[in-house]
C-alpha cells in the first residue's frame, strides 16, 4: 500500500538521481567544452515539482501521488536518454530503476504503467525520427525498443515477484502486529476492569505503571508513576494491610520475571476497608457474646442476695429508728446496683418485643413519685409537667422505668444536687417525652459517642446507661434525639418520640 512514507523515499531517490546526473553533465560539459542540454532550469523544474508533490501529500491521495511520480519521472529520464543519443544514450538504464520501484511498491500494475509508459515515449521518438529523416535508422529503432521492451518486461516480472513477497510478508507481520495489539489491549482491559489495583514497580521501586482501579483506591490527583511507592504507601512486608487516607489497603508483593529475569516488582492491592471494618464488629460482637454469659451468670448468682438484702431492710426500716439516712443510702446503692445488673441483662438477653401497651404520662409520674417518697436521691429535685393524659404507647412499663431510672442516675451521679425537668406531649402522631438536668451537658464530640456501649465520662459508671436506652429505643422504633451544650445553652437533654397508639 502506498503511503506518505513511501513517496518522501522516491523523492529522496529522484532528487538525488537527477540533481546528481545534472551536475554531472554540467561539469563534463564545462571540462570538454561542449554544450550540455542539461542547464539549471531542470534544478528549478525538479525542485518545483518535489515541492508541489511534498505539499500536496497533505491533500491529494497518496496513490495518485505515486503514478504522477512516475509519471514524471519517465518524461524527464526520456528527455535526457533523447538528448544523449537515443538508445545509445547511458541513461536509458533508468527505465528500469522507475519500473522497479514502481512495480516494487505497487505490483504489476505500476508495472505495466511504465512499461506502457516506455512504448508510448519511444513509439513517439521513433515515429519522429522516421517522419523528419525517413530514413532505414527506424527498423534499428524498433528492434532495440523490441529488446529493451523485452528486458523491462523480465525485471517487471522478477520485481513483481519480489512485491508479493514483500507483500505477504508485510501482510503476516501486520497481521502479527494486530494480534498482538489486540492481545495487549485485551490485557490493558482485563487489567482496567477488574477491582483489584496492579502496580508495576521497577527494581527500585519506582512506579511504572498502574491500572484503573489502583488510581481509583488510592484516590490521587494526577499520575503516580514515576514516584516511589514508599512515597505513597507505608509499605513494610511482603503480605500487609496498611492504613491508608481512612482506608485499609491490604496488599502483595511479588517478583516480576520478564524473560527469565527478574525486572521489578508486581504490587498488588485492594480496598479492604468494609473487611476491617466487618472484622472489628465481630471482635466486638464476640467479646460482648463473652461478657453476656459472663453477665448472664453474675447476675443471677447476685440479685437473689440483693433481694434478701433489700427486704430485710424495708422490715428494719418499720421499726422506730431516729436516723434512717443511712439506710436510705444502702437501699439507694441496693437499687443502683440491681438497675446496673437488670442493665446487662437487658444488653444480653434476647431483644423481643412486647405486646403490652402503656400510659406513658402515669407510668412516668408514678415512677418519679416512687423516687421521692423512698427518697432514694435526697439531693435531687424532679420536676415533671404533662400536657394531657392517657399518653398511650408500645413499650413495657418494666423497660420505660429503666429508661428514666438510667437517665436519673447519670445525672445524679454527675451533680448529687441536680435539678431535673421531664415534659411529655404529644405532637402529631407521636407522644414526646423531653429530658433535661442543669448539669454541665456535653460537647459535640462526647455527644456522637453517647450511645456507645461501655463509654463514660464518669470516673464510676458501666456505661450502659445511655446504651440500654438505646436499645430499648431501637426494638420498639422510638427515636432518640441527645442535645449538646450548644443546643441547651448548658445542662444534659434527651428527647423520645414514641409512636402514639389510638
Amino acid at each position: 500500500m502506498i503511503n506518505n512514507k513511501t513517496n518522501n523515499l522516491i523523492l529522496l531517490i529522484r532528487l538525488f538521481l537527477f540533481f546528481t546526473i545534472v551536475l554531472v553533465n554540467l561539469i563534463s560539459g564545462f571540462n570538454s567544452g561542449a554544450s550540455s542540454p542539461f542547464s539549471l532550469d531542470f534544478f528549478i523544474i525538479i525542485t518545483i515539482f518535489s515541492l508541489i508533490i511534498f505539499i500536496g501529500q497533505n491533500f491529494i491521495s497518496q496513490t495518485i501521488l505515486f503514478y504522477v511520480q512516475g509519471l514524471f519521472d519517465l518524461l524527464m529520464v526520456s528527455y535526457f536518454v533523447k538528448s544523449t543519443g537515443f538508445f545509445d544514450s547511458p541513461y536509458i538504464v533508468f527505465y528500469s530503476i522507475i519500473i522497479i520501484y514502481m512495480c516494487f511498491f505497487e505490483g504489476i500494475k505500476a508495472g505495466l504503467f511504465s512499461i506502457l509508459g516506455f512504448i508510448i515515449i519511444i513509439s513517439y521518438f521513433t515515429a519522429s525520427v522516421y517522419l523528419h529523416t525517413k530514413s532505414n535508422i527506424v527498423n534499428e529503432y524498433v528492434a532495440r525498443g523490441f529488446q529493451y521492451g523485452l528486458s523491462f518486461v523480465i525485471i517487471m516480472l522478477l520485481t513483481s515477484y519480489l512485491h508479493k513477497v514483500y507483500s505477504i510478508k508485510n501482510k503476516e507481520k501486520a497481521d502479527i502486529e494486530e494480534k498482538l495489539k489486540y492481545i495487549e489491549n485485551l490485557y490493558k482491559s482485563i487489567l482496567d476492569n477488574i477491582d483489584i489495583g496492579i502496580i508495576l514497580l521497577s527494581k527500585n521501586g519506582i512506579i511504572i505503571s498502574c491500572n484503573n482501579a489502583g488510581n481509583k483506591i488510592l484516590s490521587v490527583n494526577g499520575t503516580i508513576v514515576g514516584k516511589k511507592l514508599t512515597d505513597i504507601l507505608d509499605v513494610k512486608s511482603d503480605d500487609e494491610i496498611v492504613k491508608y487516607n481512612n482506608k485499609f489497603i491490604g496488599y502483595k508483593l511479588q517478583p516480576f520475571y520478564y524473560d527469565n529475569l527478574l525486572s521489578g516488582e508486581l504490587f498488588i492491592f485492594q480496598d479492604v476497608t468494609e473487611k476491617e471494618n466487618l472484622r472489628s464488629q465481630l471482635h466486638e460482637q464476640e467479646k460482648l457474646a463473652i461478657l453476656g454469659q459472663f453477665s448472664t451468670i453474675i447476675a443471677h448468682e447476685i440479685k437473689n442476695p440483693l433481694g434478701a438484702i433489700k427486704g430485710s431492710l424495708q422490715i428494719l426500716k418499720k421499726n422506730k429508728i431516729e436516723n434512717l439516712k443511712l439506710f436510705n443510702i444502702v437501699e439507694r446503692e441496693i437499687s443502683r446496683l440491681d438497675n446496673t445488673l437488670n442493665n446487662l441483662l437487658l444488653v444480653v438477653k434476647d431483644k423481643r418485643l412486647t405486646n403490652e401497651v402503656i400510659s406513658l404520662d402515669i407510668i412516668v409520674k408514678n415512677f418519679v413519685n416512687e423516687l421521692k417518697y423512698y427518697e432514694l436521691f435526697e439531693d435531687i429535685n424532679i420536676v415533671i409537667e404533662l400536657a394531657g393524659d392517657d399518653f398511650r404507647v408500645n413499650i413495657s412499663a418494666g423497660e420505660i422505668k429503666q429508661v428514666v431510672w438510667n437517665l436519673v442516675l447519670n445525672s445524679f451521679q454527675i451533680k448529687n444536687n441536680v435539678n431535673i425537668f421531664i415534659t411529655i406531649t404529644k405532637t402529631g402522631d407521636n407522644v414526646v417525652m423531653h429530658y433535661k438536668d442543669d448539669g454541665p451537658g456535653m460537647n459535640k464530640e462526647i455527644k456522637n459517642m453517647v450511645f456507645k456501649p461501655f463509654f463514660t465520662t464518669k470516673k464510676t459508671g458501666s456505661g450502659l446507661g445511655l446504651y440500654v436506652i438505646k436499645i430499648i429505643c431501637d426494638k420498639y422504633g422510638i427515636k432518640a434525639d441527645v442535645f449538646d451544650n450548644t443546643e441547651t445553652l448548658g445542662g444534659f437533654a434527651i428527647e423520645f418520640k414514641f409512636p402514639l397508639i389510638s
